[in-house]
């Protein structure tokens, strides 16, 4: 699953405390919604696309305006910040860059995703910072950033230095 995160995973990233949202809703940018988005025809939300529902400065309810109906993906979306991994001003909002795990492909060996707004936020040196971390635990990391041709995201696997393109979920 994307952007769920078990209790091994957590773990294994070391994450010591739990955080609040805040007035980031970088995640209702970056995720894409398969199903049970109201308003919308097929019930779907693109990645990389802001959702209509996010609201800022409202902790009190996860920056969501449909936040007690809302889609099933957002409320089990675990953003790795609010777990704990980085610091106060690492938050996806004041860097730009969203860290989920994914297990879908193999359960037992997930990985972390740095999905990014745009190429080259990656570099910001507390990113970097974040990233060396997880890959120093042995934690697979990839940076995910939106490309121009609609429906794509580009992958760049950090372990095996190549940038393959793959459709988006």
């Amino acid at each position: 699953h994307r952007g769920r995160s078990s209790p091994q995973h957590r773990t294994r990233l070391g994450h010591l405390m739990a955080r609040t949202c805040g007035s980031c809703t970088l995640c209702c940018t970056v995720q894409g919604i398969k199903e049970g988005m109201p308003g919308t025809p097929n019930g779907e939300k693109l990645p990389n696309v802001p959702c209509p529902y996010a609201k800022v400065h409202a902790p009190s309810c996860g920056g969501c305006s449909i936040y007690e109906t809302r889609p099933s993906e957002c409320s089990g979306y675990v953003c790795l910040w609010i777990e704990g991994l980085g610091g106060a001003a690492d938050r996806p909002d004041k860097t730009g860059v969203l860290f989920e795990v994914h297990d879908q492909e193999d359960p037992a060996h997930p990985f972390v995703a740095a999905r990014t707004l745009r190429r080259g936020l990656e570099k910001n040196p507390r990113v970097q910072a974040i990233i060396t971390h997880l890959r120093g635990k042995g934690i697979r990391t990839v940076v995910v950033y939106p490309e121009d041709v609609q429906g794509w995201d580009a992958v760049i696997n950090l372990d095996e230095g190549v940038a393959p393109v793959r459709p988006r979920e």
